[in-house]
């Protein structure tokens, strides 16, 4: 059972959390929902608010979800589901079915927001800003060549955490 915990008591690695262990993103409803795969982002503080950012690309079919609705979630699963981060960042939402995925249990959060009952942890956020991010503002051209020389860009989401949830 998931339940909310105050922001100062979330102590973590945030370069372990996303960029080694993953995270999905997951937009939607409960009805309604996709999820992927992603080791690019962060948490801070922007406009004095707690705030994640992440990167998704228009391509990907999580972005649908993301620009219908306000809300969406960072799941952070254990390690025992790997093989479930890794189907979710390879295979997209328009050729499988990942809200029948099994060995995970969706659920409604606060906000709208799908979560997970297996997870360590998951933030609840509302997306305040979409910014695509353009081929001039990139400075360093290594980025531009290693991860956009097929043009497919990210738009980075910045959205305000509105809960934190662990399990109880």
């Amino acid at each position: 059972m998931l339940q909310p915990v105050p922001f100062s008591e979330l102590c973590w690695n945030v370069f372990e959390w996303i960029g080694e262990r993953w995270m999905l993103v997951v937009g939607g409803t409960r009805e309604s929902y996709n999820m992927m795969t992603a080791s690019w982002g962060g948490v801070g503080v922007v406009w004095n608010e707690p705030m994640v950012f992440v990167f998704v690309r228009p391509s990907r079919y999580t972005h649908e979800f993301l620009m219908k609705y306000p809300s969406f979630s960072l799941v952070f699963l254990p390690e025992a589901f790997r093989e479930i981060l890794e189907v979710c960042g390879s295979r997209s939402g328009r050729e499988i079915e990942k809200m029948k995925l099994g060995g995970i249990t969706p659920l409604s959060l606060e906000g709208g927001a799908v979560g997970f009952e297996e997870a360590e942890l998951i933030l609840t956020c509302t997306t305040v800003c979409r910014q695509p991010i353009e081929p001039l503002s990139l400075l360093r051209e290594d980025i531009r060549r290693a991860f956009y020389a097929g043009g497919d860009y990210h738009d980075l989401f910045i959205a305000r955490i509105e809960e934190i949830w662990r399990p109880a």
